[in-house]
């Protein structure tokens, strides 16, 4: 009886010892290494942070790109419109000269010539009406200048905005990570 008793204890003894292999094999492959786990949790944390400022760049190059890309549309319109002025003021500065010298022309003819009464007040009528026109020639010769020059000056504060924005992204473009070499 002894030595039943004797092996079955050896059989639960070994029943145990297995069972208790089993419970810590199973607690170990439950509960990895903490190191491992610490770096990779690590390496997740560096990885969201990159891929978020690599995100907000990213939005922060395309706002820039889009600025960057409406200032040219800006700056090309006030170009045609400086075009436009500048053409419209050649055309008053020509139109004001060829009455100058129409008003010079009838200032000496009215001046040299001794004409009847007739064609002595329609001389003066029209030297009268010459002048009128000469002084709203020059007014208008004056606003197109003004104009160009408003419309100057603003292509200059814009071109310095496009400049700005360009800058900005130069700086973007140099914050990103250089591309792996291959």
């Amino acid at each position: 009886m002894m030595s039943q008793s004797l092996s079955r204890t050896m059989a639960f003894a070994g029943l145990g010892a297995v069972a208790l292999a089993g419970v810590v094999y199973a607690q170990s492959a439950r509960l990895p290494n903490t190191d491992g786990m610490d770096q990779l949790l690590t390496e997740v944390r560096g990885l969201r942070a990159e891929l978020s400022q690599a995100s907000a760049a990213s939005m922060r190059m395309q706002l820039l790109v889009a600025r960057l890309s409406l200032q040219e549309q800006r700056i090309a319109a006030l170009a045609r419109q400086a075009t436009e002025v500048q053409d419209h003021l050649a055309g008053a500065t020509q139109e004001k000269n060829a009455t100058s010298e129409q008003l010079t022309r009838l200032t000496a003819a009215l001046q040299g010539a001794s004409l009847p009464a007739d064609q002595q007040r329609e001389f003066e009528f029209e030297l009268a009406s010459s002048r009128s026109r000469l002084v709203e020639q020059a007014q208008r010769e004056l606003r197109l200048q003004t104009q160009f020059d408003q419309i100057s000056a603003t292509i200059v504060s814009e071109q310095s905005r496009w400049t700005e924005f360009n800058a900005r992204l130069d700086e973007l473009e140099r914050a990103l990570p250089a591309p792996a070499a291959r």
